[in-house]
């Protein structure tokens, strides 16, 4: 049962995470690692920018949103992706973790951005103590979009570094891992706090599922972390 994990997490004893891989299910990593008892909400991710701050005490219902914090023991934070970013974030010294969800829509309303407020309102964290990582998502080669996108990229202030041309395609590729590490940065997180897993969900079709290369979300992978 492979699981991707950021190499700056692994040092936390307290601390369990990991990237998953096509159709395996959060019960399963779970159930692999031992984990019981474990406490985690049902969730219908939007391509926005609401955040949930979850404790232990378990929710009714469907979340409806794309990131999830919590400093509760035993609550698991998740997302799941089929070539969006998943960007777990962890504060090592209140104890404090999140799981982000952002498509190319959640960078442009800056769910990063508001997810690190959040901890920072809810845990007392510090921006400058957290470490992030940011997991297999598509890669610029494999993700193309039209003029709309990049518009609403440019409206938000975003450096025309993400983006390339192609004329050919009359599209552009959008660098949406380098955008998720631009928002990390402006939101206070050091840049040498943030592992990046340079793995595309459309190039590696053999770990990942891929909505752009599959044309459908039947199969996602699901990204976790939680505190012991």
């Amino acid at each position: 049962m492979k699981l991707y994990r950021a190499d700056n997490f692994s040092n936390i004893r307290w601390l369990e995470h990991g990237f998953g891989t096509r159709g395996i299910t959060l019960d399963h990593y779970l159930g692999n690692l031992g984990v019981e008892n474990a406490v985690f909400a049902r969730t219908n991710q939007i391509h926005g920018n609401r955040v949930f701050v979850l404790d232990g005490a378990g929710r009714e219902g469907t979340l409806e949103g794309d990131a999830f914090v919590t400093d509760s023991q035993g609550v698991v934070c998740f997302v799941r992706t089929a070539d969006c970013v998943p960007i777990l974030v962890c504060d090592p010294k209140n104890r404090a973790v999140g799981a982000i969800h952002a498509g190319w829509r959640g960078h442009v309303c800056d769910v990063i951005g508001r997810s690190i407020r959040t901890m920072t309102e809810n845990f007392g964290s510090k921006a400058q103590d957290l470490l992030a990582a940011v997991g297999p998502s598509i890669c610029p080669s494999c993700y193309d979009v039209g003029g709309e996108v990049i518009e609403e990229f440019t409206r938000n202030g975003f450096s025309d570094d993400l983006w390339t041309e192609l004329p050919s395609r009359n599209s552009y590729s959008l660098n949406l891992k380098r955008a998720s590490m631009g928002l990390l940065i402006a939101a206070g997180v050091s840049k040498g706090r943030i592992a990046m897993l340079d793995l595309c969900t459309s190039c590696f079709g053999g770990d990942f599922a891929s909505y752009r290369r599959e044309k459908t979300d039947a199969s996602r992978q699901v990204n976790f972390i939680y505190i012991k």
